[in-house]
């Protein structure tokens, strides 16, 4: 609540750190009141220098590594006054070419004036010795934006808007951006900006918004879609968007039915029927979706004209490898001779590997420059290890994913610059997401060949849409689905049990085995002594195992079996403090 913030005024005296990217930055302050000492702040302090009178508003905290700091969650802040400051604002370099030498020599110049003279008549800098006038042009300019994004963070900060998305909404619509933001305040909610709906609603309905202006309507449907994606629904059924949205907002489900009529005809959302049911999606996840499907119906009806001499193919890739293939593999591997894509699941100990491993050894022999990737670093590691190849990576790395200029993620890899390769085989698909699907489809090349490879009954992706499995349930790839599990697999604990689980059976966990056993704790603690038991002495005594070679899981970040204090728990057992010098992160 903002009545129970404290607020502290001062000039800035440094800035010791500042991450340009999101605005965080750590900045020493010295306080107005008469004696104090200089305090450290931190928060998103964009574009905040030395000699600048800052006003912060947020709470003091207590850190182990730093003290007592300021934590800002807003502030305002006004520009220097005094020849003093001037001379500190400009030669902290708020102005790309100006440094201590040529700050002193302008503010010798034009003294109290200098700003004033920086913003308005920048052609007289050239006044001062080594200045061009096309440089004091630029100066001028420059001046004037770090102005504005002032300006714009002070009006925003009203608000309760974080001065983060003023710095990502200027770099957008430069010196109009408070014009901009006050015409429709609802612009700031966009993706790219990341206001919170309430905190742009609040600053619209003070400006005189109605309540049922298009501006507010659309963005309250969006915000309600936007929300979704993060719980991994690419649409909505739009009698549940209505619902959620009307009562958010106070508005009756007619007017919103009518601006949904309204806003899908401008292309903000799409709408189609899907089980029966009326979905509304937001305009990019319905193309998304609907481009995923379009380029695999594709590909599922285009045969290779290999298919003819499969089996003596995968004859000679059985006695290469020193394998005979099981129904479902040498299934698996036809597929991949006689067409553009083929979908591979089973659970785990069924073979997926193994077969993944013949058909990379087909796409060899038919000589195709195969990729190899995986949803996170970790499952391409181990993709790499198990197929013998160490050119797997990440499906981000290998579409050459990066920052886009106004945030969010974007690839160089697509349609105009394709992956150079003739097949694809990616494994863990059951972690990607729908807009990653997109990605990796568009810039896979016309021609080429893809093998998606997973377990549809593991957890669906984090993001938006449960992209493997409905591949699956549609039929509309082709699927080869492995069931049987091999002998091998059979003697492990941990693969009898998941399949139990996947066949609506309780494991036993009785069972005691080389790879699985159950320990029972009911308080919190007693877990994380367990754990850290295990972790520190059974495990690696009794078993050989190492501690870097256990992975710990839980299912809370809080609580004394949460990750956090298992983390420092785990810390102080297996890394002490000792006397060789250390380096303290996070």
């Amino acid at each position: 609540m903002e009545s129970e913030k404290l607020k502290i005024r001062g000039t800035v005296a440094a800035v010791v750190y500042r991450n340009d990217e999101n605005g965080y930055s750590v900045v020493k302050l010295e306080p107005e009141e008469e004696g104090a000492e200089r305090v450290t702040a931190v928060g998103c302090l964009p574009d905040v220098f030395p000699g600048e009178i800052i006003e912060l508003l947020g709470e003091w905290v207590m850190t182990a590594k730093y003290g007592q700091q300021f934590r800002a969650d807003s502030f305002t802040q006004e520009a220097p006054t005094g020849a003093e400051a001037i001379f500190r604002y400009l030669a902290s370099g708020v102005l790309k070419g100006i440094g201590p030498g040529k700050a002193r020599e302008i503010v010798a110049k034009f003294g109290e004036n200098a700003l004033e003279i920086i913003g308005s008549s920048p052609e007289r800098l050239a006044e001062v010795r080594g200045i061009t006038r096309s440089a004091a042009r630029e100066l001028g300019s420059e001046l004037r934006r770090t102005a504005g994004v002032r300006a714009l963070t002070q009006t925003l900060g009203e608000y309760g808007i974080s001065p983060l998305v003023a710095m990502r909404f200027y770099r957008i619509y430069g010196d109009d951006s408070a014009q901009c933001a006050r015409e429709n305040p609802y612009l700031l909610t966009r993706t790219e900006f990341g206001a919170k709906f309430l905190e742009a609603d609040r600053m619209a309905l003070s400006l005189g918004f109605e309540a049922d202006t298009t501006e507010r309507l659309e963005a309250a449907l969006a915000f309600e879609l936007r929300h979704n994606l993060g719980n991994g629904h690419v649409f909505i059924p739009t009698d549940k968007l209505v619902e959620a949205t009307g009562q958010m907002i106070g508005i009756d489900g007619e007017t919103l039915y009518e601006a949904i009529e309204m806003l899908g005809e401008d292309g903000e959302f799409a709408r189609d029927t899907v089980a029966g049911l009326d979905a509304c999606y937001l305009r990019e996840m319905y193309e998304a979706e609907t481009f995923v499907a379009a380029r695999l119906l594709s590909m599922a009806g285009a045969a290779e004209s290999g298919g003819a001499d499969a089996d003596a193919l995968v004859a000679k890739i059985e006695d290469e490898l020193g394998v005979k293939y099981a129904k479902g593999q040498l299934e698996a591997v036809r597929a991949a001779a006689t067409g553009r894509v083929v979908v591979l699941t089973g659970g785990p100990g069924t073979g997926k590997t193994t077969s993944v491993r013949g058909i990379l050894a087909l796409f060899d022999r038919l000589g195709l420059k195969t990729l190899l990737c995986a949803p996170t670093g970790r499952a391409a590691k181990r993709m790499g290890e198990l197929t013998g190849r160490d050119d797997a990576m990440t499906v981000h790395r290998a579409l050459g994913a990066g920052m886009g200029a106004e945030g969010g993620v974007v690839f160089d890899r697509d349609a105009r610059n394709p992956l150079k390769a003739d097949a694809v085989i990616v494994d863990e698909t059951s972690m990607m997401d729908l807009p990653l699907m997109r990605a990796l489809l568009e810039a896979t090349p016309e021609g080429a060949r893809l093998v998606l490879v997973g377990d549809a009954n593991q957890l669906p992706s984090v993001g938006p849409g449960n992209v493997f499995a409905d591949i699956i349930k549609s039929g509309a790839a082709p699927v080869v689905e492995l069931t049987e599990i091999f002998r091998q697999a059979r003697e492990s604990a941990i693969i009898r049990a998941a399949h139990a689980v996947n066949e609506g059976e309780v494991p036993d966990l009785a069972e005691k085995d080389s790879d699985m056993f159950f320990l029972r704790r009911s308080a919190p603690l007693a877990i994380a002594d367990t754990v850290a038991e295990l972790m520190a002495t059974r495990l690696p005594k009794n078993m050989g195992i190492p501690s870097g070679q256990i992975q710990v899981l839980t299912p809370s970040r809080k609580g004394e079996a949460g990750t956090a204090a298992l983390n420092l728990r785990l810390q102080r057992e297996l890394n002490p403090p000792g006397k060789a010098r250390e380096k303290e992160f996070g």
